[in-house]
Formats: C-alpha cells, structure tokens, sequence
C-alpha cells in the first residue's frame, strides 16, 4: 500500500521532465523549420493564359517572386485540372492532372518518365516514354 500512495508524485514527476525536455527539444528545432517553411512558401496570382493548348487561371510563384508553376483550382479551392510545375531553376519538374486535390491520369516526371495513378491517387504504374513527340 506504501508504494501505491508515492505513484502519483513519481508520475508527476516523470511527467514534469518529459515536459522539460520536449520544450528544450522544440527551441532548437522549431527555428530551423520556420525559416525553411518560409524560403519554400508558394503564392498564386491570377494569369489566365493558354499554354500547350490548356488554359490556366493561376500561377505559381515562389517567394523570390520566380515562376514555379501554373494550374487552375476549382470553386472550392482545390487543385483540379492541368498543373505545369518547375524546379526552383525554372527547368521543368513534372506536369500533369488533378481532381479535387489528387493527382490523376499521368504525370509526366522529366521529359522520358512518367506515373500513372488512378482516380483515388495511387501510382498504377510507371515508365517511360516519348512526351511531346510529333506522330508519325
């Protein structure tokens, strides 16, 4: 019965360094998350333009204020539509179709490799191809 009565101070205890130690650990890891999270924030501004025969509402900056990419959303502000993304070098990354926020059909990955993923957003398949070639 001795031991049963010292339970709660012993857990308050415990539970009072557990807390100290997470505090210490989320000082010196939060500052390094925030600054990321702030270089990789993405905006969209208005553009309504027609590339590769896909008209597009919206483009894609980064903070620098560079080019990342270009798609539509729908009413309720999801990603839905063709989606153009490129690398922060401005060289292509991988283009393809949304529907409610899930990629759908193929993605195209470089300009030989693309991923096939089905109406819920799982990858059927991968492989390669020609992308953008003139028919024969």
């Amino acid at each position: 019965m001795k031991g049963l009565d010292r339970l709660p101070l012993v857990l308050a205890r415990l539970s009072g360094r557990l807390f100290g130690y997470m505090v210490a650990l989320s000082l010196t890891i939060a500052p390094g998350l925030t600054a990321r999270s702030q270089s990789d924030s993405l905006y969209e501004i208005s553009c309504d333009t027609i590339i590769d025969g896909f008209d597009y509402k919206l483009c894609l900056h980064d903070s620098l204020g560079t080019l990342r990419g270009w798609g539509n959303r729908n009413a309720k502000g999801l990603k839905h539509g063709y989606w153009h993304l490129l690398k922060p070098s401005g060289q292509f990354s991988s283009e393809g179709e949304y529907r409610q926020d899930i990629r759908v059909g193929t993605w195209w990955v470089s300009q030989g490799e693309y991923i096939k993923y089905n109406r819920r957003g799982r990858v059927r398949y991968s492989g390669c191809g020609c992308r953008h070639c003139t028919p024969f």
